[in-house]
């Protein structure tokens, strides 16, 4: 006996194959590529790459990676995913901000990890920030350069959540105000991660700056090991807390930080505020005033090992109250 299939049935089937495939299609692949050669259209695969950032991030599947093909400029991008962005060496991946603009972006969610590595971000003296996180989970930027900006280089500074972060292998230097900033805005965001062979050089004001303004929340814990801070006009290194609850808590060790206006610095704005900054095996040299300075009156706390170099500083060796060893 033969059994008729209803048409409505195969309808259905072909319905369901048809969502399948915008399903797949929505999700994106997973590694797309971006070329000198290439053109802003379809999936970036690896024999038909796409012309910029912007539009591989558009196609990719969160959690994916975009690969960088050749030397080129790729555009500024706004990252808000898991997203990997890979020069695998060899070659120059450029991102240039607008006059005025921000390079690259993160406005990710607060479980999104974000990778960057081996990128050449270029403000060319107009662009306002290289890399700006304003919400994300976890960020790494490696291998990478990030110069010329108005403002600052890298500035992490989440609104919401507790961002963690590494910068290894880094230069960011020549920018108007601060080379590496790590300071969420007022509230209860933290950002707390490490730094390793980090250089912040001739940067308008700060090489490194580490600021909490918690009114309730955790500590905000940074570890700078093997990095140089040096020709910053106000300080190399900088930890402070800049509101009634933040602690922030800054760890600097195998460092060198000279030729800035301050070495090392820090301060806090109330006795409910406390910055505790501990230094150890490294040199703090040939700076314009101290090469260890507490402020008096903060509520800022720096300590030493009594393994540091400390030498040439036009103003003397420390200032302010410097305990010879400390705890955490």
């Amino acid at each position: 006996m033969t059994r008729l299939t209803s048409p409505l049935t195969g309808v259905a089937a072909l319905l369901a194959l048809g969502l399948t495939a915008l399903a797949a299609n929505a999700a994106g692949p997973s590694r797309t590529f971006v070329s000198a050669t290439g053109t802003d259209s379809g999936t970036c695969t690896r024999a038909t790459p796409c012309r910029t950032l912007a539009f591989a991030h558009g196609v990719t599947a969160s959690g994916g990676e975009i690969a960088i093909l050749d030397t080129a400029g790729y555009g500024s991008l706004t990252i808000t995913k898991s997203i990997s962005i890979v020069n695998p060496g060899g070659v120059e991946a450029g991102i240039l901000a607008s006059a005025g603009g921000d390079a690259l972006t993160i406005a990710a969610a607060g479980s999104d990890v974000i990778s960057l590595r081996g990128l050449t971000i270029e403000g060319a003296g107009s662009g306002a920030n290289g890399i700006v996180l304003t919400t994300g989970g976890k960020l790494t930027i490696v291998d990478s350069v990030v110069r010329g900006f108005t403002a600052n280089g890298i500035n992490i500074a989440p609104s919401s959540g507790a961002t963690t972060f590494f910068i290894g292998n880094t230069l960011v230097s020549d920018n108007g105000s601060i080379g590496i900033r790590i300071a969420p805005p007022l509230g209860i965001a933290t950002a707390s991660g490490s730094m390793n062979h980090v250089a912040a050089n001739n940067n308008g004001a700060n090489g490194i700056h580490v600021s909490g303004a918690l009114t309730f929340g955790a500590a905000m814990k940074v570890t700078i090991t093997n990095s140089v801070a040096t020709g910053n006009t106000s300080v190399g290194i900088l930890c402070e807390s800049a509101d009634t609850y933040a602690a922030t808590r800054v760890v600097v060790t195998n460092s060198s930080v000279s030729g800035n206006g301050y070495g090392v610095y820090t301060g806090g704005s109330t006795s409910t505020a406390p910055a505790f900054l501990w230094i150890s095996s490294s040199v703090a040299s040939s700076n314009a005033n101290y090469g260890l300075y507490n402020a008096i009156g903060s509520s800022g706390h720096m300590f030493t090992f009594g393994n540091n170099v400390v030498v040439g500083n036009t103003s003397g060796p420390s200032f302010g109250p410097i305990d010879s060893q400390g705890a955490l």
